[in-house]
């Protein structure tokens, strides 16, 4: 937002990172291997982007993108509704920041787009949104017509009527904050810069679905750092019902909801990851960074391949490099779970401006063998402002991007490898609603399942998911069944709504539907 709109794109071959074991290289090395160009990627078939599985083996190992369909808006923001169909927002064009927002809601499975937009005059972009527990959308923030002005308004988007409304207003004003769900199941809002565009905010504030307001917390909850540049910080639920700060300042907090202060746990190796992602591993206190940049200074801003992680539940937790970098270094990507686990690096660029270089290949990576794997391109740039989530059939949706002059208004629908490796397990009989450490059934003719989950609705805005969440479920099998039981605790999964999927030994998912998790 803050950026030149003059940034000349540049479409540049793209180096693969080859660094494993040791402190990886901060930039991409010079390995000689070079991404798929325009003329290699591959062309989409109806038979490789329909929804859900094929249903036969067939030789995708890097997955299929569907051709691009026009959604009419530059999708700087994203949710995944309940509904299974998508929430976009952000402008017409990138030059027409501070005039409006456009919102849309995308339907994957009919490939249409439908606008939704506010009825109302308030500019939402660069706000922070997640999904609350009853699976409306909560926008908090935005700018004023001044571009770059923090707005205190609070907006929310109902899936089934698909309108928004206003709600009670923060006490301070915020521009690129985070938002996230707690055990509770209230609304807490961090950070973002305040309505005279000079300092970023450190007072926390929470927002009561029940009540329709905002409480600030006490000053000894205030964010203990304000670096420049320090928005969009990653926070993260732990099992243990501490918010971790996992960048993207180097340093490295703890905040604990019960003491309400905050504890300094140690820095990253690399140093500063500005525009990078970060997820909680499956079933642990392990939080996994990758990608991002040591400089937040346009023009300056060099990509990393670098990951790296940290186990809050050890004794001494230490940031450890990962044994494997990604491919593509890469800032300004999404990190999407995908239905089996995995992890899709997708989008993204590697400087030195926002707009330059930008990486078309995605990668997944795999938390078990601590691996990374090049999948196919996408033929649209998806840099800074790109956002992607995964969708109940198993695909990933990718839209966005404001790339120097070049505004991308299109959606691409990723099918990742699983989908081509046979039929998908089916299953029926699912609640719409589950309470903690409860245990249901559902019917299914699969019995080779070997995972079940929980998927958390996905939020997500420059580079930051601000809710993602894989839960494996403890199960067994009977005949022609699965009992399920649920999460024991809201800090292992916060009340919402969240999607089911059973995967096979072959590593097929399920389409997943929608289960509500509540206390």
């Amino acid at each position: 937002m803050k950026y030149s709109m003059g940034m000349a794109r540049k479409l540049v071959s793209l180096l693969v990172v080859a660094a494993a074991g040791t402190a990886p290289s901060a930039v991409a090395a010079s390995s000689g291997k070079k991404t798929l160009g325009a003329e290699q990627r591959p062309t989409a078939t109806a038979s490789k982007v329909q929804s859900g599985s094929t249903g036969i083996q067939s030789t995708e190992p890097a997955g299929v993108w569907a051709a691009p369909i026009d959604a009419g808006v530059v999708a700087i923001h994203m949710a995944l509704l309940r509904t299974g169909k998508v929430l976009i927002f952000g402008t017409p064009t990138y030059g027409q920041i501070g005039c409006c927002t456009i919102a849309k809601v995308i339907d994957p499975v009919a490939g249409t787009v439908k606008d939704v937009t506010l009825p109302y005059d308030v500019d939402i972009i660069c706000a922070g949104q997640t999904v609350m527990p009853d699976g409306r959308v909560i926008v908090a923030g935005g700018e004023a017509v001044i571009l770059g002005h923090g707005i205190t308004s609070t907006n929310i988007f109902d899936p089934i009527s698909e309108t928004w409304s206003k709600t009670g207003d923060m006490t301070y004003a915020r521009w690129y904050p985070t938002t996230m769900q707690l055990g509770d199941g209230t609304t807490l809002v961090v950070s973002g810069l305040d309505e005279n565009h000079v300092s970023l905010q450190r007072e926390m504030e929470v927002y009561s679905p029940t009540t329709g307001t905002w409480t600030t917390l006490p000053a000894s909850a205030n964010l203990p750092d304000t670096k420049p540049g320090y928005t969009y910080q990653h926070m993260i639920l732990l099992p243990s019902g501490k918010i971790m700060e996992a960048g993207p300042w180097r340093t490295t907090n703890l905040y604990d909801p019960t003491t309400q202060s905050w504890t300094q746990i140690g820095n990253m190796n690399f140093g500063d990851r500005y525009h990078g992602s970060a997820v909680l591993l499956p079933n642990s206190q392990k939080v996994f960074t990758a990608g991002g940049t040591p400089v937040n200074v346009e023009g300056s801003s060099t990509a990393t391949a670098t990951t790296e992680v940290i186990d809050l539940a050890a004794a001494s937790p230490k940031w450890q490099y990962g044994i494997h970098s990604m491919n593509m270094a890469r800032y300004n990507e999404s990190l999407v779970y995908l239905a089996d686990g995995t992890l899709l690096a997708v989008g993204g660029g590697q400087g030195p401006s926002k707009y330059e270089n930008p990486v078309y290949q995605a990668e997944i990576y795999d938390p078990v063998a601590q691996s990374w794997t090049l999948m196919a391109a996408q033929q649209a740039n998806r840099t800074y402002h790109s956002v992607a989530a995964l969708l109940p059939d198993g695909r990933v949706i990718s839209t966005g991007s404001t790339s120097g002059t070049t505004n991308a208004r299109t959606f691409e629908i990723f099918s990742p490898p699983y989908l081509f490796k046979g039929p998908q397990p089916t299953y029926t009989g699912s609640p719409s609603l589950v309470h903690y450490g409860q245990s249901f059934t559902i019917q299914t003719t699969a019995t080779n399942i070997t995972k079940v989950a929980f998927i958390k609705a996905s939020a997500n805005t420059h580079a930051n998911d601000m809710d993602q969440r894989y839960v494996v479920l403890n199960f067994k099998k009977g005949t022609g069944s699965l009992t399920v039981t649920a999460p024991p605790k809201a800090n292992y999964a916060p009340p919402g709504y969240y999607m089911l999927s059973i995967v096979d030994s072959n590593g097929v998912p399920s389409k997943m539907q929608f289960v509500q998790l509540a206390q």
